[in-house]
Formats: structure tokens, sequence, C-alpha cells
């Protein structure tokens, strides 16, 4: 989001969910086994076990490694060679953590030209010949080559319409990672599993549909993704309900057989930004969150800048990533993109925010003090407040007599606006509409101000407004000069209790004047509207509270912001990086921008045991 600075400037209003609400949401919240942050290893280990062990030179595994990658939660590691040569490497990280998943590491649509002497064992080996012997490559239509963005041709069928290649994987890979005889794994992480193959064509190299069998790519690609539903159905059906199965590869949606999908490089995946990457339907992180089999398995991945990983930027990157995950019930991964243990010891980096001691506040190196934030209170929410720039709105507070002047009502079934003395989110009044008749022509019933001010191009502006209703709904706003096609439309959920709800919208090339226009005639009920701003620049905290602490996300590439906290906060006394983690105690936070904090309460210190109970008479009874 672009426009201009809105300064680090302090922060009037933050909107809390109350103890009693965020009580009431925890009882329905996801628990974490370990509580949050989560924690995964998206790691490798090469053909010859390092870092595991190394062969030839040395075959015993090696200590250090098992105990610094047993502290994750969730662990990813390659089938091969742990299956089937070497799953002690599993053993004893269980031994160590029993409590970790434990994931196959798999490429879903591409093969190297693996040669092992093992080729009846070698599952490398085993999925190569697989696709020579079934001519099931992919080839570019530019080079004439295997296609870069996956060589295997998941979509070939046979004479019969099976798809012979899907159904022929789909077996190796439960014979590697779900027969009876092989209780290594908890799941299969499936890397390049696309659910379609229309993104690589940006690149302008077209793959060769005509030599995959297919008479134009749309054939192609509704065959591919069909495939990729076939794979999906057997693992499901041949692992069952208990069986983990998570995918990488674009914006997934396999969202009734799969736990859960993985975004890379975070958060620009797929061209996007914060926004996007978390909001995105189908593929966005807090979508997933919702969408996927439970148990959901959704993963943000940040990868490491530069050569060094403890760099202020890398572990701004890192936080901004890992704190995001934490807005909802994910897990954060950071390191190389390539993840190959040959190119860094990713298992041995770890950050402030992976463990804490509670007692100390001090980050720790502990497997014991990981999930230290514990159990979320809340679901995540965005801390909104009212900025300081010119005000575009006359009379956005619906006091007086005047209580709709340079408001213009608009409505063609029996609707009417009032002000309401009895309710208000802001002062002693606000507007209410009164809907008695539902019409699915939403603009019918609408209430519109003209902004005092021409908007300028390329800045991003924000409505905030707080808005209940009778019964829950989704009200349109909406930006643009009447008469013509808006600027900007944005549906917003709304419910039964005062909330306070910011829109933004960034322009492109639009200037000029513009209305705030709200529709109303989609739902019979009742709206009540109040303190109604619109303005230049946006609040772009988000944050999700635990019993033992809480998380701050910035998600403005431009602004930083202080935030006003309702009390204060403990920053945690940091190693890899101090100067963010310094151990201060404040009520005001500053998150840079593209940021995150991790914060730790009043309660850091976890409760005495229980040594004496016994009954106390109150009030005579």
């Amino acid at each position: 989001m672009s426009g201009l600075p809105l300064g680090r400037r302090a922060i009037a209003a933050v909107i809390l969910l109350s103890l009693s609400a965020a009580v009431a949401m925890a009882a329905n919240a996801p628990v974490a086994p370990h509580g949050y942050p989560r924690l995964a290893f998206y790691g490798s280990i090469r053909g010859n076990g390092y870092p595991f062990y190394n062969a030839p030179l040395d075959s015993s595994l090696n200590d250090t490694t098992l105990n610094a990658v047993s502290r994750f939660e969730e662990i990813i590691l390659d089938i091969n060679p742990i299956w089937p040569y070497r799953p002690d490497v599993v053993r004893e990280l269980r031994r160590r953590n029993p409590d970790a998943k434990i994931l196959a590491y798999v490429v879903g649509q591409d093969i190297w030209n693996a040669r092992d002497v093992d080729s009846l064992r070698h599952y490398p080996t085993r999925y190569r010949r697989l696709i020579d012997n079934n001519n099931g490559w992919l080839y570019s239509k530019k080079t004439g080559q295997k296609y870069f963005a996956g060589s295997v041709n998941l979509a070939k069928k046979d004479g019969t319409g099976r798809y012979v290649i899907a159904d022929s994987l789909a077996l190796l890979w439960k014979e590697n990672s779900i027969d009876p005889g092989n209780k290594v794994w908890d799941g299969i992480f499936y890397d390049i599993l696309c659910d379609d193959m229309a993104w690589p064509l940006l690149s302008g190299d077209t793959l060769d549909y005509v030599r995959a069998g297919y008479a134009s790519f749309d054939d192609f690609n509704r065959g591919w993704h069909a495939a990729t539903d076939t794979i999906a159905t057997l693992m499901r059906n041949w692992g069952g309900p208990g069986f983990i199965m998570v995918g990488n590869c674009a914006l997934g949606s396999k969202y009734s057989t799969f736990n859960g999908w993985m975004r890379e490089g975070f958060p620009m995946q797929a061209g996007g930004d914060w926004y996007s990457n978390m909001f995105w339907s189908p593929g966005g992180y807090f979508t997933d969150d919702k969408s996927f089999l439970q148990p959901r398995h959704n993963y943000i991945f940040s990868f490491q800048v530069g050569l060094d990983q403890y760099s202020y930027n890398n572990c701004r990157i890192m936080r901004l990533g890992l704190g995001s995950a934490s807005l909802a019930d994910g897990f954060g991964v950071f390191g190389g993109q390539d993840r190959d243990a040959f190119h860094a010891d990713y298992h041995r980096w770890w950050y402030d925010e992976y463990a804490v001691d509670l007692q100390a506040g001090r980050a720790s190196d502990k497997r014991a003090d990981t999930g230290w934030l514990g159990q979320p209170l809340s679901d995540y929410y965005q801390m909104v407040w009212v900025g300081d720039q010119p005000e575009g709105i006359q009379n956005n507070d619906f006091e007086g007599n005047n209580y709709v002047n340079q408001w213009t009502f608009h409505q063609s079934n029996p609707a009417r606006v009032s002000q309401d003395t009895t309710t208000s989110g802001h002062g002693k009044s606000c507007a209410r509409i009164d809907i008695p008749q539902a019409n699915p022509v939403e603009w019918t019933t609408n209430l519109a101000a003209a902004i005092q001010f021409p908007l300028q191009p390329y800045t991003t502006y924000s409505a905030t407004f707080w808005m209940k209703a009778t019964t829950p709904r989704s009200i349109p706003v909406i930006v643009g000069v009447p008469g013509q096609p808006a600027m900007f439309t944005r549906n917003v959920s709304i419910g039964t209790e005062w909330r306070q709800i910011q829109v933004p919208f960034t322009t492109v090339d639009q200037t000029g004047n513009v209305s705030l226009t709200f529709f109303f005639a989609r739902d019979a009920g009742t709206v009540w509207m109040d303190d109604v701003h619109f303005q230049q620049g946006i609040s772009t905290v988000y944050r999700r509270d635990f019993q033992h602490g809480c998380v701050l996300v910035n998600s403005s590439t431009d602004n930083g912001a202080d935030v006003k906290m309702e009390r204060a906060f403990h920053r945690i006394l940091g190693v890899s990086d101090p100067a963010t983690n310094d151990g201060s105690i404040s009520v005001h936070q500053y998150v840079p921008p593209s940021d995150a904090l991790f914060l730790l309460g009043d309660d850091v210190a976890p409760p005495e045991r229980v040594k004496d109970l016994h009954q106390v008479n109150v009030g005579g009874h």
C-alpha cells in the first residue's frame, strides 16, 4: 500500500475485545498442543544423510542435529533416504519429541534423473523409472525440453481414460508413506503440486499440450486439475482422516482432501502483498485456515536474504512471517529458499521469538520454552483508529438536530433513516436505517456522503466507521463518482454488537471528487451506523491476544505505527535481535513497517502449584 507517511504518532484509541468475549472466543478456538507461536522445520536430508549423518564417512546419527530439529512442533524431511534406508532418523526425533508431527517431503510434479543402483527400492529412482516407462514427461513447446514448471505429465491418460501417471504415483506415495510396515510418517508434504498449470504461462514458455495428449491448453488444464484431484482423493482414502496432507504451489484449493497449504516467499507469493496473501479467496492464509480439513496444517514460509541469518532485515522478515502465522492457527517457517541442507544449517537457526523463559522474560533455546504465548484468547483483529489526516466527511457523528445533514438517503422500497439516541458507537446518537423488506438489488437503499476533497492518484485512503445490525449481514461499501462505475467496492461483515471497521483502498490513476456510499437493501432488518470518517492513510496493525502476551503485525510496507496498548507489555529480552527485543516495558509499542512484535503480558510467571485445598463458607452457608 502506498500513500503519504502517517508518521510515528501516538494512537488515541484502540479497539480491544473484552476479557469475557476473548475467553468465549478462546473456548471455540483450535487448541495447539504446545501453544503459540507454532514452529515448523521445512528441512532437508541429503542422499548421504547430511546433516543427520554423513555417509560413507560416518553413518552414526548426529545428536546435535537431532536435538536441534526435535525442538520444532512440525518437521518436514525428504522421504529419501529416511525411507526405506534410515527410519532411525525419525525414531530418534520422536524419542526426543514424542509430540512432533513428521511429514515426508516429496515433489509432486517433477523428478530429477535419479539412477541409483538399488533401483527397486531407491525412491527417486523408482519415481523416475515410473515416468520413463509410461512416457509421462511434460515438455516445453518453446524449447522442446522438459517443462520448467514441472516435468511430469500428471494429466496423461491411457486408452481407458485413466490418469495413468497420477494413479501410479499415488500408489508409489502410498507405499512409501502409508502402507503397513511403514510407521515412520505422520503425513506427506507435496512440494510443487499445482491445482492448475496456467500460472507458468506468464513466463512466456508454453507447455506442449498436444504432445501431452490434448487438443488445447484448456482441455489439458482441466485434465491436470482432475488428475491432481485423483491423487488427493486416493491418498486421503488410503491414509484415512488422521493422515496429514499439505500442498505447495501457488494458491491451493483442495479444501475437501488436504489439511493445509504453504505460502512461499511470504508476503510476495504470486506477485501479491500481505493483504492478498492473507485474504485471497481461495488461497489466502485466513481463508485456508477456515477451509482445509481439520486438523489444519497451514504454513507461512519466509525466505532468508543475504548471508547473515541474524541481520536486522532477516529478523524482521522472520518476525513478519511468524507473527502473521500466529494471527491464525498455522505454522511459521524461516529459512533458505531452496531448503538445501548443504547450503546452510537451517536447523541451528533459532530466534528470540521461538522460545521464551516466561519467568525471566528472556529468549531461550529450549524446546520446553516453545509455545510460550500459550493458547489464544481471541481471533485476530485489526486495531482500528481514526487518523490525523484531513477529514472527508462533514457530519460524521449524527449528533444534534441536523443528524443527516450532508448525507443523501435513497430508497425505492419502504425504508427510512432516522436518528437513534438509545444506542451509539461513539458519542450520544447514531444513524438508524430500517429496511422492512429485502431487495436483491442492493443499491436501492443507500446512504451516501460527498467527500470534501479530491482524491489523488496512487494514494491510500480509508473509510472508518462503527456499525451493527439486528442480524449478521454483509454491507457493500462503495467509493466512486455517483452515476459512474465504482472505483472501489468491498463487502464488510457486521454483527449484532457495535464494531469499528476500517476499509482501505488505493487509487490508481483516478482523481477528482467522489462519494462514500453504503448499500443496505440486501437484507431486511435494522442497521445502525456511527462515527464515519474518510481520510488518507490507514491503521495497519493486526493483533491477536494470548494467555501470556500478544502479537502485533504491521501490514504496511511504508509506515511504522506507534501503538498505544491498554496496559504495559514487556518486550522479550533477546539474543538474536537485542535491539528490537530489549526487555523494555511500555504502554507504547512501535512496530516498524512490514514487521511484527511478540510481547509478554503481565502474567509472565506461571502461577504457583496449589498446595492446600479446603472449603470456605461464604455468607454463612
